[in-house]
């Protein structure tokens, strides 16, 4: 779940859930900071105006640093944010939401040569 929690915060921001200029400063912020879900804000979700933060309790939910209390897989595809945005008859059609996804990601792959 973690892992899914970072691609959907770097998905919807274009940027890491966790910055830091080492390897070092990163797993320090890992472990004692949480990701700045303000950035969400620029994400207009397919929820319409509840969508900012439905997406930020998932991707809580998600980072939650205490394993025994993160979502779990049964949690994640009953989560309202989730349902909403995955529907297979969005996955065919083009939509801003998915535009912007493949741009962060895009982006993110100039950025860090990924």
């Amino acid at each position: 779940m973690w892992a899914l929690g970072v691609l959907t915060y770097m998905l919807l921001t274009g940027v890491k859930p966790f910055l830091g200029a080492t390897k070092t400063s990163i797993f320090q912020r890992t472990l004692n900071v949480n990701p700045d879900l303000s950035l969400l804000a620029q994400f207009q979700g397919s929820c319409g105006g509840e969508g900012t933060s439905l997406a930020s309790d998932f991707i809580s939910g998600c980072l939650e640093k205490n394993p025994t209390k993160r979502m779990k897989i049964d949690a994640v595809v009953s989560n309202e944010w989730f349902r909403k945005l995955y529907q297979p008859s969005l996955m065919i059609h083009d939509t801003k939401e998915h535009n912007n996804a493949a741009l962060n990601l895009y982006n993110y792959k100039k950025a860090t040569n990924f």
